[in-house]
């Protein structure tokens, strides 16, 4: 369909005229529903975010190949002494990020953790000398996952709709609870001098019942301008755009 007319037919949504919102509903259902049938990727997030509805935060999948490279350097910075550091990407997606920090510290032990089979199955599919390791977000197996020396969060709590609606005054899509209750099972797998890494989050680290024992990095490019929605504890929204640490250490 070309772009005008996509356009054209998309303005009709809440047209006045009933012949109108009708061809747009019409199209809207049935192109929804010829990718749902043809695009895995798009079927895994539609019946994903039903399946797992209350765990699910960012519905896309998108990602690629060392996407943040200065929060890697620092990574690989502060674990140069360790022998064997241990690595989590919670929300790896389709594997980019972890093969990426596979690059930067070849001697690490990365876990790889998602709530999509799809990508879970690109990464296993991807990891053809089996050198890593992939969980599902609510396995057996990732609850007892511990000891990690650095958990990389990036682009995994927060919802499309907070940042392309309108109105978007109040989070939608998780609530600050749900955020909290997922930092709080994350700390309790660092180890303490261990780096917690977010980026790209709804909410603030700096408002959870865990961060009293946190202290940002002090590293030049921690804070960052982001032109990012952010939302309190009450799930309102508190300012546009922010500059919130990225890398937090556990103290001992």
């Amino acid at each position: 369909m070309a772009m005008p007319l996509k356009a054209t037919i998309k303005s009709w949504a809440n047209s006045r005229f009933a012949p109108a919102r009708l061809v747009y509903r019409v199209c809207h259902w049935g192109l929804f529903g010829c990718r749902l049938v043809a695009d895995a990727r798009f079927r895994s997030e539609t019946v994903g975010a039903w399946k797992h509805r209350g765990h699910y935060h960012q519905r896309p999948t998108y990602t690629e190949a060392n996407r943040y490279p200065v929060l890697f350097a620092e990574c690989t910075r502060h674990c140069a002494g360790l022998a064997r550091p241990k690595l989590l990407s919670f929300g790896c997606s389709s594997g980019e990020e972890v093969f990426t920090l596979a690059q930067y510290m070849p001697q690490a032990d990365i876990v790889g953790v998602d709530i999509n089979d799809w990508c879970l199955a690109e990464c296993r599919r991807k990891d053809i000398q089996h050198r890593h390791t992939f969980h599902h977000r609510r396995s057996a197996e990732y609850e007892r996952e511990q000891g990690f020396d650095a958990i990389f969060c990036l682009a995994v709590f927060q919802h499309s709709d907070n940042r392309s609606n309108a109105d978007n005054s109040v989070a939608v899509g998780h609530t600050f609870a749900q955020f909290e209750e997922n930092i709080l099972l994350l700390d309790a797998k660092l180890k303490p001098g261990g780096l917690f890494i977010i980026e790209y989050a709804d909410f603030r680290f700096t408002d959870t019942a865990c961060a009293a024992r946190y202290t940002p990095l002090d590293f030049p490019k921690n804070r960052l301008l982001r032109r990012h929605p952010l939302y309190g504890p009450d799930n309102r929204k508190v300012a546009d755009q922010h500059d919130s640490p990225r890398i937090f250490v556990k103290q001992g």
